[in-house]
């Protein structure tokens, strides 16, 4: 959701620009210069008001394109970064990579964060954040390909904190976000570097946290992409610490990237010398941006949790987001109550027998956190991942949203569909075949599932999204919050061919799953 005309009011307050722990009393002569010139700046929206460059959504960021654009002028952050606008034919790629790194922080990195710059190559970012989180800084991306007790032996200054002190070593997990906008295009294409790189960067960053590397690279006049580095970061191959992150890039191929007019990018001139003889070469200069997270601590799954383990003193939070149930949009709004900690199967099924030899360590869950997974395959159920939650209620309170199976069917039909599944398959078809899925993602039968759905501490109805989330607020004593509508998948006229023929015959053949809905909606009501 986005204010009226999806602009912000201009400030005209001085005081409202101050930088977060300053005041007109301790401020530099300057700086105050500089406040008064940098009007007109514009309020900050609300996060439940923002379109949220997070998780999925992430995958149209993997390159530069003109389209970015419309999402930094929507909440105007070019003229909060840069005092004015910069548009898609403005020259250079740094514009376009400061604005995807700032539109980031803004929207997913808490205030007081630790971050750290990779190889700063200007001070914009720095100097809007710099009074709102803790910025640190490392000036050469080589010392990252080294081993750490190397750098500590010799003392090398690799680290600079936001007071510019250098540091020969951080304490590990030390950081909630790491960014770069360069320097990953001046390392040598070796496969052994970037595993050091990304090794190190993981053990630099928290349980939870974010990293976002942005880099140029060029389309060459055989059509060629480069540095080729970044096809260690296509092919999803995060090294040695793969499935310890998250991942949010989908595989893009050279030529898709070829031939996209939507394509941002700008010429710049190569000089080279052959035979004492220069030659000027113009190549697209464009940006590759690769997002990861840390998954948060985890254990062996073969090591169930002990009684003594489990948490005691405040409830922590469970949320089983059922397929096509409004849960993109969820995981927004949560954000706001929440730490989301992810345990999704993000790729395929394929991936199953090396996801389920780790969970997440629920001892280090508090009341701030929140665990988010689809838990639909076996092995792989709620009940089964982590029986915890189910042996001790009052240390977890379980929730989901439910919502009427034959617009969930018809959701995930063309989600899927979308996606390049069945193109073969028409609506009408699947949906009257395999019936009671609702009732499969629990799992269920008709014999208990009233005892399953009980377990659950709230069960909101995505058709009153709206409704449900001011109710779990009630409940979980937190604030109001607007849920916004996103990951809406495109429909077509098949919609037409499901008459109330083919609906009586499939709430004929999904007697359960209406069991199952009709029963929660009981639930609901019940709920102040």
């Amino acid at each position: 959701m986005s204010l009226e005309n999806n602009e912000t009011s201009p400030i005209t307050d001085t005081e409202d620009i101050i930088p977060e722990g300053k005041s007109n009393g301790n401020l530099d002569q300057s700086e105050v210069d500089s406040v008064k010139e940098s009007k007109p700046v514009y309020k900050k929206i609300p996060p439940e008001e923002q379109d949220l460059l997070i998780n999925n959504k992430f995958r149209d960021f993997t390159y530069s394109k003109k389209s970015h654009f419309d999402l930094f002028h929507k909440y105007n952050y070019d003229h909060l970064l840069f005092g004015e606008r910069k548009n898609a034919d403005s020259p250079g790629i740094r514009n376009y990579q400061n604005l995807l790194i700032y539109t980031f922080i803004e929207q997913n990195i808490k205030e007081g964060s630790r971050i750290l710059e990779i190889n700063p190559t200007d001070p914009y970012i720095f100097n809007h954040f710099k009074y709102r989180y803790d910025f640190w800084s490392v000036n050469d991306i080589n010392n990252l390909t080294k081993d750490s007790e190397e750098l500590e032996l010799n003392n090398v200054p690799v680290f600079k904190d936001s007071t510019d002190t250098y540091h020969s070593k951080v304490p590990l997990e030390y950081f909630d976000f790491i960014f770069s906008t360069s320097p990953l295009e001046h390392l040598p294409e070796s496969k052994y570097l970037f595993e050091k790189l990304t090794g190190n960067l993981y053990r630099l960053l928290k349980p939870s946290g974010y990293v976002l590397n942005s880099f140029p690279s060029g389309i060459n006049e055989d059509k060629t992409v480069s540095p080729h580095i970044f096809i260690y970061f296509l092919m999803n191959n995060i090294s040695k610490i793969s499935y310890s992150v998250i991942q949010f890039n989908n595989y893009i191929r050279q030529e898709d990237i070829l031939n996209d007019e939507n394509l941002h990018f700008s010429n710049i001139k190569i000089k080279s010398f052959k035979d004492n003889k220069r030659t000027d070469t113009i190549i697209k200069n464009f940006s590759f941006n690769f997002l990861w997270r840390k998954k948060s601590n985890q254990i062996p799954a073969s090591l169930m949790t002990r009684s003594k383990d489990f948490l005691s003193k405040r409830p922590a939070f469970v949320y089983h987001h059922l397929m096509k149930c409004g849960g993109s949009s969820l995981e927004i709004a949560l954000k706001t109550w929440f730490c989301l900690e992810i345990d999704k199967l993000e790729n395929s099924p394929d991936d199953l027998n090396q996801f389920i030899k780790y969970k997440l360590d629920l001892n280090n869950f508090y009341s701030d956190q929140c665990l988010i997974g689809h838990f639909q395959y076996n092995g792989i159920y709620l009940k089964d991942r982590y029986p915890e939650i189910f042996v001790k209620p009052d240390n977890f309170k379980l929730f989901t949203f439910i919502r009427d199976p034959l617009k969930m069917r018809i959701s995930l039909y063309y989600y899927k569909r979308n996606r390049g599944g069945f193109q073969n398959f028409s609506l009408k078809n699947v949906i009257l075949t395999t019936p009671n899925f609702l009732s499969s993602l629990f799992p269920c039968d008709e014999n208990n599932y009233k005892e399953v759905l009980d377990k659950y501490y709230f069960i909101g109805i995505v058709e009153k999204m709206q409704e449900s989330i001011d109710k779990l607020a009630y409940k979980l004593n937190k604030k109001t919050i607007i849920v916004p509508r996103v990951n809406v998948s495109e429909k077509d006229s098949q919609l037409d061919e499901i008459t109330q023929e083919v609906k009586d015959e499939f709430r004929k053949s999904n007697s359960l799953d209406y069991l199952i809905y009709e029963y929660c909606l009981e639930k609901f009501y019940s709920y102040k």
